[in-house]
């Protein structure tokens, strides 16, 4: 496969995109394997966007901690970065690795 280019995707597995935290705001997941098989399309009429972007602003991060449907992108600058630990996720049962990141707001808002 190469950057830019388009392809047709055959023996791909699509399932309901209902996964917990999701990269994208679509109803399908995509899986592949290794059956899948990717063809170049030789003449592709209409590009493509090569990136998607899902930007807030920091004012309305807050808004969102309890919306987490899709990712969301942060532009900012890291002010500090605290050690690793130990956290007990309790809808686990289990201990998880946790590290806090601080980022600042280059545009003052």
């Amino acid at each position: 496969m190469e950057e830019g280019r388009v392809y047709d995707i055959f023996r791909c597995h699509s399932r309901a995109n209902d996964f917990p935290f999701k990269v994208i705001d679509h109803e399908a997941h995509l899986s592949f394997n290794r059956m899948t098989e990717f063809k170049q399309v030789q003449d592709s009429s209409s590009p493509i966007p090569r990136y998607a972007f899902n930007l807030l602003e920091f004012s309305e991060l807050d808004d969102k901690k309890e919306d987490q449907i899709v990712l969301i992108d942060v532009y900012g600058c890291v002010k500090s970065i605290m050690p690793e630990s130990q956290v007990f996720v309790r809808n686990k049962e289990k201990m998880e690795s946790k590290c806090e990141i601080t980022l600042e707001n280059l545009r003052g808002c």
